[in-house]
């Protein structure tokens, strides 16, 4: 698949010329760091990915397909499941590996099944309902949640299929306490 990742445009002032470019990007192509795709303890700022149905509705790859069908972006059309322990990475290049994410002593595993619009790490409710943050939806396409977490990859394991948490560990409908790591979800559009 390709994707536009920029335009050529020139610009002149008075006497100063300026041209910036950028093409088309094959996403097998897709700039990586060589280490990127094992990680032991990177601390990142976790950002909510949304409900299921925030992705069909919301996510162009989605739209149009039947309740609990998303298209991933790691190995397409599938099942989605809210309390399912799942992340979207910042590249393809952890496509199916199992990560263990922490919040301090609080950890879980969970299955890379997409591949972030933003190059973030973004988790389903399940993944933030066992770390205890923060998450939920403002309207039909936005949402908050998330914080900082380590992420390491890990071999050996398999993540478990779905967690069930207690309800009053993360809140979806209440803003977080302190704010501190929670993130605006949009769709591909900004919306």
């Amino acid at each position: 698949m390709t994707k536009f990742v920029g335009a050529c445009a020139f610009v002149s002032i008075v006497s100063f010329s300026v041209v910036g470019c950028a093409s088309y990007l094959d996403e097998a192509d897709e700039p990586m760091e060589s280490t990127d795709s094992e990680l032991k303890g990177r601390k990142v700022s976790l950002k909510y990915e949304g409900t299921c149905e925030f992705l069909r509705n919301c996510s162009s790859y989605s739209k149009k397909l039947p309740p609990g069908k998303v298209t991933w972006g790691c190995t397409g059309v599938g099942a989605c499941d809210d309390n399912g322990l799942w992340v979207a990475a910042p590249n393809r290049s952890y496509c199916g590996k199992t990560v263990e994410i922490c919040k301090g002593s609080r950890c879980t595993l969970a299955l890379v099944k997409d591949v972030s619009v933003t190059r973030d790490w973004e988790a389903s409710n399940g993944v933030l309902k066992a770390l205890g943050l923060p998450f939920g939806l403002k309207g039909k396409c936005s949402g908050y949640g998330g914080g900082s977490v380590t992420v390491s990859t890990v071999s050996g394991k398999k993540a478990p299929m779905s967690v069930e948490a207690p309800e009053d560990e993360a809140p979806e409908d209440e803003a977080a306490e302190d704010g501190e790591g929670t993130a605006e979800t949009k769709n591909e559009s900004g919306e």
